[in-house]
């Protein structure tokens, strides 16, 4: 099985050779790979998620907690999906405790990246998305991943 990083230099006009600059090649590669993958980006965060979750089941759990990050994630991927997200929902998506999550919410609402709103039907409840800026960013990460790099 192949990858993508090997594949760069396996592609026609590659150079070994250390006067060579392989660059272009290897964005080339890149590009043509991104423009015949799957168009849907929800399914790519989708599954960036899903290897995060299974990291589990080869190493403790708290070698890896990073709240703000899976909350980031969730909310893009929401986002993509056209759906909304709770706080209580996040909790979930962090796999944290919920004090642990509201923190984390807090400060991604300071950092600009979040906002809360509260649900009209319920007060109980309150909505997080992210605002443009949060978008943005998590599309330009997205956008600039090359799959055989994705750092889960």
């Amino acid at each position: 099985m192949g990858s993508l990083a090997y594949s760069n230099f396996a592609h026609q006009g590659a150079s070994n050779s250390p006067d060579h600059d392989n660059s272009s090649v290897c964005v080339s590669a890149f590009t043509e790979h991104r423009q015949n993958s799957d168009p849907r980006p929800e399914r790519l965060v989708r599954a960036v998620q899903a290897a995060r979750r299974r990291r589990v089941a080869l190493f403790d759990a708290d070698l890896f907690s990073d709240p703000a990050w899976d909350i980031l994630l969730e909310l893009y991927a929401l986002h993509l999906e056209q759906q909304r997200a709770s706080v209580s929902g996040l909790y979930a998506a962090s796999s944290v405790p919920g004090s642990t999550a509201l923190r984390w919410v807090a400060k991604l609402e300071r950092d600009g990246l979040v906002v809360r709103t509260d649900d009209s039907l319920d007060a109980r409840r309150s909505w997080i998305k992210l605002t443009e800026d949060g978008v943005a960013r998590m599309r330009r990460f997205f956008e600039m991943l090359p799959l055989a790099t994705i750092s889960v």
